[in-house]
């Protein structure tokens, strides 16, 4: 019978980025797999908080939906692509369209974060 791993939690920040503090948390890890979420009450800024996408965060990282790589759309469907034919396609529709026809979404979490706004920023100014 296979040895099973003992929980251990782990205090890091919460991946959803939608709080400006980026908020404190604890998380259960069993068997290399993500248990449980919660709010970290020692963390200065968001003391426990934690909303409802930041406590679902196991169930998103484990969800069989879950995108693992890039989809380019065919007729109906979807078929996988690497990497680097996803950002080639990406880059050279960019270009074809031309800078003043090109918009940025950071999405909702980065918008609000520091840090994902910079980076929106330096990749617009590095675009034009």
């Amino acid at each position: 019978m296979p040895e099973q791993d003992a929980s251990r939690w782990v205090r890091t920040m919460c991946g959803m980025w939608c709080h400006p503090t980026m908020c404190g948390t604890e998380v259960e890890v069993r068997n290399g797999r993500v248990v449980s979420v919660k709010g970290d009450r020692t963390n200065p800024d968001s003391r426990g908080f934690l909303c409802v996408r930041g406590q679902s965060a196991a169930e998103i990282v484990h969800s069989p939906h879950r995108l693992r790589q890039p989809l380019l759309r065919r007729g109906d469907g979807w078929e996988p692509v690497s990497w680097e034919q996803a950002l080639d396609l990406t880059a050279g529709r960019m270009t074809a369209a031309g800078r003043e026809h090109v918009g940025l979404w950071m999405g909702h979490g980065a918008q609000q974060n520091g840090l994902g706004m910079r980076l929106g920023n330096r990749l617009a100014n590095m675009y034009g």
